[in-house]
């Protein structure tokens, strides 16, 4: 929700709020995921993308990135292992990066620590081996807010998080 529309809502003004997230992109690795996911974007009527990498999904907007974990190589080591990650989120700062693994949520601490530490504001963690159900709960929480600084929150500038980002791909 918008500074304006909260202050509104406070003062007892009557406020349509529109969700959130309307707008929403996914990354993943795997192509019949991506399917499944716009299919169930459609559904939920948000206007929906989906990318193969999140280098190429950076070229999109949207309120929300959906990113499958599992897309981040396990050969790459130290920062190069979630740049894509902070590279969504410097580039994108309003928007909300969820990252969904059908790993247990502690083995995805680490990395979700290291964004958190590199672009200074946390991911939100969804357990995808729960299917649509892990999502549509991190959604409707996020819809249902009434935060004034919901999905406000800016993320610190790759010069500034102490790990430089590479370069998106053009």
């Amino acid at each position: 929700m918008t500074k304006k529309r909260a202050t509104e809502a406070e003062s007892g003004a009557v406020v349509l709020v529109q969700p959130l997230v309307q707008r929403i992109c996914f990354v993943d690795d795997d192509e019949d995921n991506r399917r499944q996911w716009l299919e169930w974007a459609e559904r939920r009527g948000l206007s929906a993308t989906a990318f193969e990498s999140a280098f190429d999904a950076n070229r999109t907007s949207a309120d929300a990135f959906v990113f499958d974990v599992s897309a981040v190589s396990p050969m790459m080591v130290g920062h190069h292992a979630y740049a894509p990650i902070c590279r969504l989120m410097a580039d994108h700062p309003g928007a909300e990066i969820i990252v969904g693994s059908c790993m247990s949520r502690n083995a995805v601490e680490d990395v979700l620590d290291d964004v958190e530490r590199v672009a200074g504001r946390r991911p939100l963690f969804f357990d995808a081996s729960e299917g649509f159900r892990g999502l549509e709960r991190v959604m409707d929480t996020l819809n249902a807010s009434s935060s004034a600084t919901a999905g406000a929150e800016t993320n610190k500038s790759p010069e500034t998080c102490g790990v430089p980002l590479p370069p998106a791909h053009d």
